[in-house]
């Protein structure tokens, strides 16, 4: 079999409210608000040649488990307290980055996070031409 290099990518979402502490007076973001947010996980790894993962970056089933964990802490909560005291997509995007490099039990190359806060605000990370 010929070992090749792809991208993977597994979509989440999750509901939560927040606010952004440091925005100035009258700014709208300052009040406590809700989002719909997608999260999308983009693995790239070379294609496994042998065992229970040939054929495979990785396996789904990991992935989704790590997400699993996050999103449990996350979801329908306010991002403020449960997460990070400054929940913009810029933090968010990156926290989310961390906890797949530190808790994904699978072989890859690099991660990239696609952070979408409602239909509008996307943020990636890290940036397309970047290394993870």
């Amino acid at each position: 079999m010929n070992t090749h290099r792809v991208t993977i990518s597994r979509r989440y979402d999750f509901e939560a409210a927040h606010f952004l502490p440091h925005v100035p007076k009258g700014h709208k973001c300052l009040r406590m608000h809700g989002h719909s947010y997608v999260v999308e996980v983009e693995i790239t790894g070379l294609v496994q040649e042998f065992g229970g993962e040939a054929g495979m970056v990785c396996d789904f089933d990991p992935i989704d488990a790590c997400w699993k964990n996050l999103w449990s802490r996350i979801d329908h909560t306010v991002l403020n307290e449960s997460w990070t005291p400054n929940p913009t997509v810029e933090i968010c995007a990156k926290l989310v980055h961390d906890h797949f490099a530190a808790n994904l039990n699978a072989p890859y190359e690099s991660i990239r996070i696609v952070y979408r806060e409602g239909p509008r605000s996307t943020c990636v990370y890290p940036p397309r031409g970047a290394e993870s």
